[in-house]
């Protein structure tokens, strides 16, 4: 096929989306029964972005068409590739979101740390306490500060370097706002915001590092293998937000 005709079906594949967006942005009741083709196309639009591996893509589909109906009416977009950033920024959030509740999940079922594994985990009909996933994040941070202690030869870095790591667990992997990290760092110094961002983000290579690390050592060991993709997927993900202060958690 050649490019012209790609861009063509690309611009046609946008002008729909938006012309989808904007008469649901202008109807009083978006989920109005007479809005179903504008579904259906925006329901194309995102299955076709959504990764086909994903073992929760429905979820995450049926999630941003809920997100787009509570908030196309401010859309601000006035242009075919406005409204598609528009959406795919809702969708993006959604996808980290549902992996962040995965994380939690896998984690609270266990991590398996070299040849020792975590004993007394509740069953998903159970429930998990605040203590053993508490536990469970420890040891998450365990594994990636030794992995710091055997691969950085200078203590100076390797002060450093921990403490970044630390910062971008505690951003990505636990959802801690800004204010709590620091607080949890518990440096003898305030460390400042500025300072405390770059920490969260230079960290996100130290965490995935670890975390892949330990997931080559012991490459048969499925636990280890579901919570490692998970770990890395928080921490490379980038959202809107990253690294910023949220004063108010989203709770599209």
């Amino acid at each position: 096929m050649s490019p012209a005709r790609v861009a063509s079906i690309d611009d046609s594949a946008l002008a729909a989306l938006y012309a989808a967006l904007d008469g649901l942005r202008r109807s009083e009741d978006p989920l109005d029964p007479r809005h179903d083709e504008a579904w259906r196309t925006l329901s194309r639009w995102i299955r076709e972005r959504t990764h086909t591996q994903d073992r929760r893509r429905d979820d995450v589909v049926q999630e941003s068409l809920l997100a787009i109906a509570r908030h196309v009416g401010q859309m601000d977009a006035t242009s075919p590739r406005q409204a598609a950033k528009w959406a795919s920024t809702i969708l993006r959030r959604k996808q980290i979101d549902l992996s962040r509740a995965d994380a939690v999940d896998a984690v609270a079922h266990g991590l398996v740390a070299g040849e020792d594994a975590i004993d007394g985990v509740a069953s998903p009909e159970e429930g998990v306490s605040p203590a053993v996933l508490e536990e469970q994040y420890r040891r998450i941070e365990e594994l990636v500060l030794a992995h710091i202690e055997e691969t950085e030869p200078s203590a100076t870095v390797r002060l450093t370097r921990r403490a970044m790591a630390r910062a971008a667990i505690y951003r990505f992997v636990r959802d801690l706002e800004p204010d709590a990290i620091e607080a949890r760092l518990a440096l003898p110094e305030p460390v400042g915001k500025d300072r405390l961002y770059k920490w969260i983000e230079r960290g996100r290579t130290l965490v995935a590092e670890a975390i892949r690390a330990w997931a080559t050592a012991h490459p048969d060991e499925s636990d280890v293998q579901a919570i490692a993709a998970v770990v890395i997927e928080l921490v490379e993900a980038r959202r809107a937000d990253a690294g910023k202060p949220r004063p108010e958690r989203r709770k599209s």
